[in-house]
């Protein structure tokens, strides 16, 4: 069954989860989290952004 279509409302934060059906993990490699998370902090930072991280509780 297809999602219902999210709102988008400029200057709401947005919630986004990473994970598969019946959370699965998405990523296999260490290596391939990282890189996911440094790209992720990059492209946050050129559109002016935050990242936070509810599992460390920190800002990206």
């Amino acid at each position: 069954m297809a999602r219902i279509g999210r709102w988008f409302v400029p200057g709401v934060s947005k919630h986004i989860v990473r994970q598969r059906n019946d959370r699965q993990r998405i990523f296999v490699e260490t290596s391939d989290y990282t890189a996911t998370n440094i790209w992720l902090v990059e492209i946050a930072a050129q559109n002016g952004l935050d990242i936070h991280d509810k599992r460390r509780r920190a800002t990206l």
